[in-house]
């Protein structure tokens, strides 16, 4: 069984690191995903970068809003909450 965690963020490289200490001190606030690392190890889990938002011109672009529309496509796409049908 596949089980997905969808987040996103301004810097991937600064979340990437935080998520992977959060999981070695086990301070990740989603306890059940920190029972399942226990029960399957972390060799059994996967950060994976599933899109990327071009770069504006402007420097000041704020990324807020594209971030969370993006995220939510990916969690329509994935669905992760309900049986997919093929």
């Amino acid at each position: 069984m596949e089980k997905f965690l969808s987040g996103s963020s301004k810097n991937l490289p600064a979340r990437k690191n935080r998520f992977e200490m959060e999981l070695s001190f086990e301070t990740f606030t989603d306890k059940e995903l920190l029972k399942d690392l226990k029960q399957f190890g972390k060799e059994n889990f996967l950060f994976e970068v599933l899109d990327r938002l071009e770069p504006k011109e402007d420097p000041s672009y704020n990324y807020t809003e594209d971030l969370k529309t993006l995220e939510e496509l990916w969690i329509d796409k994935l669905q992760p909450f309900k049986r997919k049908r093929l």
